[in-house]
């Protein structure tokens, strides 16, 4: 799967750590990035979560 965009969304809230990010949108979609050291190249794994969905890996 490749998330290539998300449309008509507007950004409520971001919070950027060391290794994580995370947007929240208004209508409550939460996008999320996190970086995993372990790898060799080291990789950033996103999160996406919907209103009443469950959180998928892309």
């Amino acid at each position: 799967m490749k998330l290539t965009k998300i449309e008509g969304k507007i950004i409520q809230e971001c919070d950027f750590g060391n290794d994580t990010a995370k947007i929240v949108f208004t209508d409550g979609t939460i996008l999320e990035f996190e970086m995993c050291l372990e790898g060799d190249p080291p990789l950033i794994n996103v999160f996406l979560t919907k209103p009443g969905e469950e959180r998928k890996l892309y």
